[in-house]
This record gives C-alpha cells, sequence and structure tokens, in this order.
C-alpha cells in the first residue's frame, strides 16, 4: 500500500510540475492540493519527520540575558532595545511585517541588484527611521539556488557573473547607504543536499528544485565542489580589494561559517532534519537560530580568526570591554598588530600551535600582512605602535557608541 501511495504521490507531482518549475509553481501546486486526502496525509506523514522533538533549546549567552533563540536582531536588542527593520511572524518579502527584509527564498545572485535598490528606498520611507543617521546592519546571503542550476547552465551562474552579480549590488549599498555594517555570508555547500535525500518527498523536491545539488553525475558532483570554493573565494577576493573601506561609516565583512559547516546528524549517523523545511532544502527555525548565532559569532571575531563551520551546542560570543564593537577589516588589522606578542619570540615558539584550529578558524595569514621587524627599524616600528594604541585608545569610545550605543538599524537578510 505504501508503494501505491508512493507512486500517486509522485504522479501528482510530475503531473503538474515541470523540470524548470518555479517556486510559484510549487506554492500554486501546494495550494491546488489541499483538498486532495492522498497528498495532504503523505504530505503531514512527511512533515512529521522534520519535528525537532527536543524543541527549540535557549543558548548560553555570557553577557547579557538572550531572550530566545532567534534572529541576529534579538542579539542586537540586548545592547539596543530600540533595533528595527527586522520581520516579524510569517509572509514573504512583500508582506508587511516583512519590514527590511527584503529576502526571496527563490531568488538568483542577479536578483540581489534589484533587491538593494528596493532596499535603499525601504530604509528611506520606513517609519522611525532616520536613514541618514542611524547604523544599519545589511546581510546579504545568496549563491545556493545559482548553484542548484550550475550543472545545467554553467555560463549563466558562473562564478565571473556570481562575483559581478555580488559586486554591482555592494556597489549600490556603498553608494546610497550612509552609516552601515554590511555581512556576506560565504554560500554552502550545496552538494551536501544530496544527504537529504530523505524519502520520496524529498527525492522528488530535491529533482525539481535542485537536482544539481542533489542527483549529480560524479562529474557534476566534482564541477559542484569547485564552482562551491570559487564563490567562496569569489566574495573574499572582491572584499580584500578595499573596495568598500573607503569610508568610516560604511564597511562590508565577509562572514565564512558556512565555509566547512556540513549537514548536522543524529546518534544513528543520519542527517538531523530538525534543522530543515520540510522542502528539505531551507532551514527551519532550529536551523535559522543555529545559523544566526553563528553570524553573529563571526560578526565579534577578528577577520583572518573567524569560524568556518557552526557550532550549534556551543555559547554565542559577547564583545569584550577590551573590543566592544563589531570585526571590520581595518579595526582587525590594528588589533592583530597589537595583539601579535609573539611577532618578537623565536620560530620554535610560533610553532607549538601550528594546526590546532585549523577547520575552526581562517588562517590569520591570509587577511592580514605579516609584520617582519629589522634591526635598524625597530625603533621606529615600536614608536609607529605606541601612535596606534594611543590612537585606537581615543577612536574606542566613539567607536562603541557607534556601533553599540546609538539606535541601530535592523536589515536582517534571513537565510
Amino acid at each position: 500500500m505504501k508503494a501505491i501511495c508512493g507512486l500517486i504521490f509522485l504522479g501528482i507531482i510530475c503531473s503538474n510540475l515541470a523540470a524548470r518549475a518555479t517556486f510559484a509553481d510549487y506554492e500554486a501546486f501546494l495550494r491546488s492540493q489541499m483538498n486532495n486526502a492522498t497528498f495532504v496525509d503523505l504530505f503531514n506523514k512527511h512533515v512529521k519527520l522534520f519535528e525537532d522533538k527536543d524543541g527549540l533549546k535557549l543558548p548560553t549567552f555570557p553577557c547579557k540575558k538572550y531572550i530566545r533563540g532567534g534572529p541576529v536582531s534579538d542579539m542586537i536588542k540586548m545592547y539596543n532595545p530600540d533595533v528595527k527593520g527586522f520581520a516579524v511572524g510569517s509572509g514573504n518579502q512583500y508582506s508587511k511585517n516583512a519590514h527590511l527584509n527584503v529576502a526571496d527564498s527563490g531568488a538568483v545572485s542577479v536578483d540581489l541588484i534589484d533587491q538593494a535598490r528596493h532596499l535603499v528606498d525601504l530604509m528611506k520611507k520606513e517609519p522611525g527611521v532616520d536613514f541618514e543617521n542611524d547604523w544599519k546592519i545589511i546581510t546579504l546571503f545568496i549563491g545556493g539556488n545559482d548553484l542548484c542550476d550550475y550543472c545545467d547552465e554553467e555560463l549563466k551562474y558562473s562564478v565571473a557573473n556570481y562575483k559581478a552579480n555580488i559586486q554591482e549590488t555592494l556597489d549600490i549599498l556603498h553608494k546610497e547607504v550612509p552609516r552601515a555594517f554590511v555581512n556576506v555570508v560565504e554560500v554552502l555547500n550545496i552538494a551536501d543536499i544530496n544527504v537529504l535525500n530523505e524519502g520520496l518527498v524529498c527525492d522528488t523536491l530535491h529533482f525539481f528544485t535542485c537536482r544539481c545539488g542533489a542527483f549529480p553525475s560524479s562529474a557534476e558532483r566534482e564541477a559542484m565542489d569547485k564552482a562551491v570554493k570559487e564563490y567562496q573565494h569569489a566574495v573574499v577576493e572582491l572584499v580584500n580589494t578595499g573596495r568598500y573601506d573607503t569610508r568610516d561609516d560604511f564597511t562590508v565583512v565577509v562572514q565564512p561559517f558556512y565555509e566547512n559547516t556540513q549537514i548536522p546528524r543524529v546518534a544513528d549517523g543520519g542527517p538531523d532534519l530538525s534543522y530543515f523545511a520540510p522542502d528539505c532544502f531551507h532551514l527551519s527555525a532550529k536551523g535559522h537560530k543555529a545559523a544566526a548565532e553563528a553570524l553573529w559569532d563571526n560578526m565579534i571575531e577578528v577577520v583572518g580568526e573567524k569560524r568556518t563551520r557552526w557550532t550549534p551546542t556551543q555559547p554565542v560570543e559577547c564583545p569584550s570591554a577590551d573590543n566592544p564593537y563589531f570585526s571590520t577589516n581595518l579595526n582587525s588589522r590594528t588589533r592583530n598588530m597589537l595583539n601579535n606578542d609573539d611577532i618578537f619570540d623565536d620560530d620554535d615558539d610560533d610553532n607549538n600551535d601550528d594546526g590546532a584550529d585549523d577547520n575552526q578558524k581562517q588562517n590569520s595569514s591570509t587577511a592580514t600582512p605579516g609584520v617582519v621587524i629589522t634591526v635598524s627599524g625597530l625603533v621606529l616600528g615600536l614608536f609607529i605602535v605606541a601612535i596606534v594604541v594611543y590612537v585606537i585608545r581615543k577612536r574606542r569610545s566613539s567607536e562603541r557608541e557607534k556601533l553599540l550605543g546609538h539606535t541601530v538599524q535592523m536589515s536582517y537578510t534571513q537565510i
């Protein structure tokens, strides 16, 4: 009987959807099947597989009380309760309760360009927002849907096109938006979606929505793995040019917590479906919580020393008294220089901890130039460091006020 029901369900899907169907097509299809008892029964059984049986656990927030698991805006509220702009409840990017969240779950990278323009317009109109003076956090996370079609249209979804789309989007924000801290979250490895091929419903949805990730040939899988790394490297390369570090009220930081993140597992080795929505692709509330906490941690961590995978079971980070602000490319270089006490140590001391945390942290040498001090330049180097220390101390109070004291404008693109 189960096999017959499966064939009926597969027949329903295949008779209503084309291989190049859009997300709007899927939404229309689901609405059309709401009175189909066979479909509803099978889908309800499927949804139960994704329930979080342990409930949504509250994380341990080490500095200030963290009210509940949720988006980054909840954590920012601990420092500024007046944060605005985040989405509440359910809906899409056009819902009133979306506010400044213009994320579209079906978007590809080229769509970000219009989203950026739309976001700028919304921020200027949002009640209670001082566009010129309020600080804003904007998070971009895109590329999964590009990669889902990569094996069928490699030219359209090439790394060059992906990078160009991200650049045009960031250029708009850089030109139009004052006082902004922009996160660019690296894309997750879509090739790992085949781990979620759990049963007929997931298999069918994956076949139509992300065949390149879920059912690739060996050659396609190899090309996908390469494309993921190139997508990730492309945004790092773009931001490291310093193109967006030309003003003291705007910066772009790459957040790499997805770079080495893998599908969570349960005790028997199978995928932990509680982190995913019933479409077997997007994150559930539990998954969003884990991603939000990982993003927050990356925002606190120094550039070059950021975790490259999420750690849902670990406490989240907090700004310290010494570093009470988000890490940027510029302030990370200064902090790395001031904290790099071992530049005067012997090489043997430098190598004591090599490789201890390669999978968890970025190699700081990729983001911060090494410091080499010759005997003749030692006095000059110390003099420069002393000046930098003095300047940093002078600026810290104003930076703290800018990023954590003023009203922060939140525009969090959900992932």
